[in-house]
């Protein structure tokens, strides 16, 4: 099992969770995390983006799972970090500097390159952990490799010119971020 909570659907969200209040939040992430604490006790595999993104709800989510395949260092537990290059590490960490990755930027999913070592990394535990489905777990990837590069050909060719007519205007400006989400 492979799970991803979503963010609450206020418009299901009496028949999802017993109540149209969305006051009621504390009750709703209570039912959320033993839901999901369930789920994980039964998972075979859990992927982190890792560089300590989760790190606020992950650890206590997964100790109370208590499934040791899933935990760090477990059989089933995957770092989707440790296939990609980092960005922005830090060479100190200081509190003063606000809310800093001290492992470096965990952003790097929206990287579509990323985003290929990330599946080939996915795709190479799940054949590690069923052997006998290794070449569907590889051609899947392939699949994925494929579709991606049918897509950057297509961006490439159509967005690309049309994005950059649309900013030739602000060549050379400065731009004001909340968060650097996109540091490459």
């Amino acid at each position: 099992q492979l799970l991803y909570c979503a963010k609450v659907d206020y418009e299901n969200y009496e028949q999802k969770w017993g109540s149209s209040q969305p006051g009621d939040l504390q009750a709703v992430r209570r039912q959320r995390f033993e839901w999901t604490k369930l789920k994980l006790s039964k998972a075979d595999l859990f992927i982190t983006v890792g560089l300590d993104l989760e790190t606020g709800w992950v650890p206590p989510l997964l100790n109370s799972a208590r499934n040791a395949r899933i935990q760090k260092g477990g059989d089933g537990y995957v770092d989707a970090s440790l296939n990609v290059p980092l960005l922005q590490v830090p060479s100190s960490v200081n509190r003063a500097e606000g809310d800093i990755h001290i492992y470096g930027n965990p952003h790097y999913w929206l990287d579509p390159d990323n985003g290929r070592r990330v599946a080939k990394g996915i795709a190479g535990k799940l054949a590690e952990m069923d052997p006998a489905d290794a070449a569907y777990f590889q051609q899947r990837d392939q699949d994925f490799e494929k579709r991606l590069a049918e897509a950057d050909k297509k961006w490439l060719a159509e967005a690309d010119k049309k994005w950059l007519a649309e900013m030739k205007p602000f060549l050379g400006r400065k731009v004001v971020t909340y968060h650097n989400s996109l540091p490459n």
